[in-house]
């Protein structure tokens, strides 16, 4: 009888080693399980190559959890496959080093993009024939560690095919530890550094498919809550930690955005946006990288942090006025038109003018821009429901057309804090005064803010030329 030989290639996370009982039990009555599938498997030949990918969450998450479980089952594989006389194939050479490297980020089967470049780096010797792959699921009550959804997958080589599964296994189900529930939940809830780091590491591994990302400028943007423009302490945190991250990859990062007085403009050539979301008892966090000028989506990424962290860390996740602001946010919604005819307008801030923040202390310094001659309205709608009125009727005459205005007030950013929106309205005709009063210098309006949106809108339902441009930001607290 001719004894079957398999050539394993493992792909590993370079963590450390954990000693955690349930994990190790998890993992090695899966590791059992897959030897022995291997040995039953017909339709998987001799000495064919499988790549161990790391395992998901049931919500096809990245968690350290899951890395953990990969990498114990692997190790735990290897043994058994030794012990059997399988031959075991590690990363030794450079050319495997670097198969290691750009596969140990394929969290899930490779894209047709990261295909292409995985078959032309490396040539049919060193690609894996199979791709083992699975998820673990975890009771909301932390008692119980599930693996499930094993199978080892042929890897067809043909762009754009379905992987076929050569060989499937059955579920592993253990009991939770006690003594090991704090660290499960810690590995399975990650940390904001976790978070960063997976996030940016799945964002560089895109410099193998798109190698102009290395060089390239990188605009980093504040992440803001769901559908809304309402960003956080969170969102200020997380942006801070995917700058830093992104950086120790070698990407060309920063978060500073063109502004007018800018000698010259900064000439990014990616940008990266997200939102975050809640989700039961976490928050899911999506980014998106997009080529400029298109906006074209280049990488996503996405993973989740529990409430539970953020919340033992002090780290709030709503602005403090967040439903008043959701609810301005329906009205600004409802109806809107951005212009008629060929009348544009820009508002623009000393931060720019894409998902701000403003800490308390700062500065904030507004211009206003018109291509054609109109008259503008500029309504400032602040944290805690008051309204002020920063131009009226302002006439922009032929020799500001296409230039940036500067409003002739500075704002300091103290409390209230909150989600604040600046909204500009233009049209070829005077408005039609607001109700107002003068307090402290600043005119503030008494019209609510229906009212003032609909009496801005007139010429648009008046069919002149008129124009609306809105730009929200969210203020916060300092910290000590």
């Amino acid at each position: 009888m001719k004894r079957t030989t398999f050539l394993i290639l493992v792909i590993l996370a370079s963590c450390n080693l954990y000693a955690q009982e349930s994990i190790e039990k998890a993992a090695s009555e899966m590791a059992n399980k897959i030897a022995l599938g291997l040995k039953k498997c017909k339709d998987i030949p001799r000495d064919s190559k499988i790549a161990v990918l790391y395992f998901e969450s049931s919500e096809r998450m990245k968690t350290s959890l899951g890395m953990k479980l990969s990498q114990k089952t692997a190790i735990k594989l290897m043994t058994l496959l030794n012990k059997k006389d399988f031959t075991i194939m590690a990363p030794e050479n450079v050319e495997q080093k670097k198969l290691n490297k750009i596969s140990a980020s394929f969290f899930s089967l490779p894209s047709k993009e990261e295909s292409e470049i995985f078959y032309k780096n490396f040539n049919n010797s060193q690609r894996p024939d199979y791709f083992l792959t699975g998820k673990y699921y975890i009771d909301e009550a932390f008692t119980k560690l599930t693996l499930t959804e094993f199978s080892v997958q042929k890897n067809t080589y043909e762009l754009g095919d379905a992987k076929k599964t050569a060989c499937g296994f059955e579920n592993v189900s253990v009991d939770i530890l006690p003594a090991d529930k704090n660290d499960i939940i810690k590995y399975h809830t990650v940390s904001l550094d976790e978070v960063g780091t997976l996030i940016s590491e799945g964002i560089s591994q895109k410099v193998v498919v798109f190698p102009e990302l290395k060089s390239a400028l990188v605009r980093v943007d504040n992440i803001t809550l769901g559908n809304t423009s309402s960003m956080s302490e969170f969102s200020q945190r997380f942006t801070a930690t995917i700058e830093q991250k992104l950086a120790r990859q070698g990407l060309n990062v920063s978060t500073r955005q063109n502004i007018p007085g800018d000698t010259a403009s900064i000439p990014y050539k990616f940008f990266l946006t997200g939102r975050y979301w809640e989700e039961g008892n976490d928050f899911k966090v999506a980014v998106l990288l997009k080529e400029l000028p298109s906006e074209r989506i280049v990488a996503s990424e996405e993973t989740k942090l529990s409430k539970l962290w953020l919340t033992a860390n002090n780290i709030s996740f709503k602005p403090e006025n967040f439903e008043r602001a959701k609810a301005n946010e329906a009205i600004f919604n409802k109806d809107e038109l951005k212009s008629t005819g060929d009348l544009k307008v820009e508002i623009v801030t000393n931060k720019g003018n894409s998902n701000l923040i403003f800490t308390e202390g700062d500065e904030l310094k507004l211009w206003v821009k018109a291509n054609k001659e109109c008259y503008v309205r500029l309504v400032y709608y602040l944290a805690d429901g008051q309204t002020v009125l920063m131009l009226d009727n302002f006439h922009v005459t032929p020799e500001y057309i296409n230039k940036y205005y500067e409003i002739p007030k500075t704002f300091e950013c103290s409390e209230p804090f909150g989600t604040e929106t600046l909204q500009l309205f233009a049209q070829n005709e005077k408005f039609k005064p607001l109700l107002t009063e003068m307090k402290s210098g600043y005119v503030f309006v008494l019209d609510d803010t229906k009212a003032i949106v609909e009496e801005g809108r007139r010429g648009f339902k008046e069919k002149k030329e008129a124009a609306e441009c809105r730009l929200s930001f969210t203020t916060l607290k300092g910290t000590k």
